[in-house]
């Protein structure tokens, strides 16, 4: 612990997306691309006992949470914020709830009203953390108050468990980022530490969409009929920039009016006895209808052969243009991966070859071999080192190979439709890729996807992974530089 303090004080950092990058770089090599694979993570629900497994964790479920409180805060009353502000990170693990919205105070020019941030953290090594992030990025000029106790659970012995807080000042806003979806806390015990008749209480509820959710809506439920500031029940919300992976979203946040809480308005909200998956488990997608049976099963044959260093992106957007799947390799290329899932016995190509009709419901849909001819098309524009390397030298267009995958029929049946294994240079399987292990294994080696090409550095691979998943958009962003001149000014 005092090592990650020593570093962090020397460093340069001054927000939380400057610690999450410093963790990141502290990871070894095979964890870089996949840091939610670290065995001591368990999906990230479990204490955390060394430094490379929280510098895992950062790096891995870092940028969602930040995003997520973020998105939180959009439609925040910051008006209301008159007086001192006080911050209570509620199973904080190394502070990332808090630190994001100190962070976003700091954008309004608030930071100078907080007074004292509470951080409560079983963990102590993850609270020794918080501890750390919160005094660096306040400069050292903000009170912390480290609570190191469980949450009100059914199964911790009092002596561990957390008593009410004492609340100081005015405004108090609480932070509950994924937290609440677990389901050994005692939601009806946390509800009355929060519902002081001290101060206005601006209480932010968190955390991913999945089948624990309705804990967040039972939590909220206790306390009546309140007006939410924020409100996302998503599926889809983002995508992380470093791993590329997408992530869901739930909000509840409002401020307490006082009102007298009614536990019986729990039952209203019930579990559904599904499994409760993290965004990195393709379950999850399934159990949300964002993904079919058979595009999951695409996926998991893909992120068997994938390497250490592999990207993968799945339901990628490149300038409006959607892909299934997109495969980052480094210093070797891109890999697009389309799917068709209708029926070929049931189609018919038009004259162009451009688009299938379904002759079931008479529906036209565009050739995936045309779609995935635009991605590569988007792509290339979208890059302008890639656009030049390809003017230089016409065969690294062949950076960037395509494949389509027809999950309803077989091998015969595609290239008796289409007349060929690959047209345009995009190569076509049929659903021997789901059913034959040998066929997904030899993937690579089939399309020769293994050369490797100076033309594809790190510049391009960051300048894709913008494209795919932009940056958030700060409220301070572009303010300067941007004020109306002249005619623009009298205008």
């Amino acid at each position: 612990m005092a090592e990650y303090a020593n570093t962090l004080n020397l460093s340069s950092c001054k927000s939380i997306n400057d610690i999450i990058d410093l963790c990141h770089k502290s990871l070894p090599e095979q964890y870089k691309s996949t840091p939610w694979k670290h065995p001591n993570l368990n999906h990230g629900i479990d204490l955390l006992a060394n430094d490379e497994a929280l510098n895992c964790y950062m790096s891995a479920y870092g940028e969602m949470h930040t995003n997520k409180c973020r998105a939180a805060m959009m439609n925040f009353p910051f008006k209301e914020l008159v007086g001192s502000i006080e911050i209570v990170d509620w199973g904080c693990g190394q502070g990332i709830g808090s630190a994001t919205i100190l962070d976003i105070l700091k954008q309004r020019e608030l930071l100078k009203q907080v007074k004292r941030v509470t951080l409560i953290e079983p963990s102590q090594n993850a609270l020794n953390r918080a501890t750390c992030n919160i005094m660096k990025i306040t400069d050292n000029c903000i009170q912390v108050d480290s609570i190191n106790k469980y949450m009100p659970t059914s199964n911790c012995s009092s002596g561990n468990v957390l008593n009410p807080i004492g609340y100081r000042y005015a405004n108090i806003i609480h932070v509950f980022s994924n937290i609440l979806d677990v389901p050994q806390i005692d939601l009806a015990s946390v509800a009355h530490y929060v519902a002081s008749s001290h101060g206005r209480h601006f209480v932010l509820c968190i955390g991913p969409k999945n089948a624990a959710s309705y804990r967040i809506e039972q939590f909220c439920s206790m306390f009546g009929e309140q007006k939410y500031f924020s409100k996302i029940d998503s599926v889809r919300y983002g995508r992380t920039q470093r791993t590329g992976h997408p992530y869901t979203c739930t909000t509840r946040c409002f401020v307490y009016d006082g009102s007298p809480l009614d536990m019986s308005r729990m039952s209203l909200f019930n579990d559904s006895g599904q499994e409760v998956f993290n965004d990195y488990d393709l379950q999850l997608q399934i159990q949300n209808k964002v993904y079919s049976h058979q595009k999951a099963r695409v996926a998991y044959r893909l992120q068997n052969i994938l390497s250490v260093d592999d990207i993968m992106y799945v339901d990628a957007v490149v300038n409006e243009v959607q892909i299934d799947f997109i495969i980052v390799r480094p210093n070797k290329g891109i890999l697009l991966i389309n799917l068709f899932e209708k029926n070929l016995n049931n189609c018919s190509l038009t004259e162009d070859n451009k688009e299938i009709v379904y002759n079931l419901d008479n529906k036209t849909y565009q050739s995936p071999i045309e779609l995935i001819n635009l991605c590569q098309t988007s792509i290339k524009d979208g890059i302008e080192e890639l656009l030049m390397s390809t003017i230089e030298n016409n065969r690294n267009f062949n950076l960037i190979k395509k494949v389509v995958v027809f999950t309803e029929n077989n091998n015969e049946k595609v290239f008796g439709f289409f007349g060929n294994q690959m047209i345009n240079y995009t190569h076509l399987f049929g659903n021997e890729f789901i059913f034959n292990k040998n066929v997904s294994d030899s993937l690579f080696q089939e399309i020769k996807f293994f050369y490797n090409n100076p033309s594809f550095d790190d510049v391009v691979k960051r300048r894709l992974a913008a494209l795919i998943s932009p940056s958030w958009h700060s409220y301070q962003e572009g303010r300067i530089g941007l004020e109306p001149k002249g005619a623009q000014k009298r205008l």
